[in-house]
């Protein structure tokens, strides 16, 4: 399986686990981040590899093409010294060299577009990393939401279900405080039988007395 491939393997997995509510949502999401950095790790040493491969391919290339210039050059000094039989032997060799440059030139072109490929592909999976971090906060902040919201609505079920019980128990013990304050009233009225008769008399001194401040008020006014 590719880097990409195990990347897309560990999310889809922890997405689905988190979705299942099998795991802590925080725990699961800091576990998915640690693993895709490890395998960015991975990927961005793969890259090194495959680089260092492709120079080393590279300079094999160039060390073959000059291969074949040198034995050119030996054929060309055998021809001017009158040895066409040494000059055949140093084409043959520069004929074998260049056959060489030939197959490492396709293999040279085929690993650099396979080094570029690995490239763009570590690039990308180091910004979707980079973009994972970004959302990390939000999304925790909405899976603790969404969480609270239920535990409200199930207490909210919970008490429309028992509202009905619960009213009636303060009805209940309305009845009872109504009766203990009539018990009490009819208690000291009948300890108290001029109370009635009492209230009055401290009214109309009440009455009076407030009567006599007004006077008093609009006589300081003039009035």
């Amino acid at each position: 399986m590719s880097i990409l491939g195990r990347i897309q393997t560990i999310i889809s997995a922890n997405i689905n686990a988190l979705l299942d509510g099998a795991e802590d949502p925080e725990k699961l999401i800091n576990q998915t981040l640690i693993e895709m950095q490890e395998s960015l790790r991975e990927a961005k040493v793969t890259v090194a590899r495959a680089i260092r491969d492709k120079n080393l391919l590279e300079q094999k290339y160039n060390d073959t093409v000059k291969q074949v210039e040198y034995w050119e050059k030996k054929a060309m000094l055998a021809v001017e010294k009158g040895d066409d039989a040494l000059a055949k032997e140093a084409l043959t060799k520069k004929k074998e060299e260049a056959n060489l440059v030939s197959e490492l030139k396709n293999q040279l072109e085929t690993m650099t577009k396979q080094v570029d490929a690995i490239k763009s592909s570590c690039e990308a999976l180091e910004s979707k990393m980079e973009e994972a971090k970004r959302k990390k906060e939000v999304l925790l902040a909405r899976l603790k939401n969404s969480q609270a919201s239920i535990k409200i609505n199930e207490n909210v079920s919970k008490f429309n279900s028992n509202s009905n019980s619960a009213f009636e128990t303060f009805d209940r013990m309305e009845q009872k405080v109504n009766s203990s304050e009539a018990e009490a009233d009819a208690i000291q009225e009948m300890a108290e039988p001029d109370r009635d008769l009492k209230k009055k008399f401290e009214k109309m001194e009440t009455d009076d007395a407030v009567n006599d401040e007004l006077a008093e008020l609009k006589k300081k006014m003039g009035k």
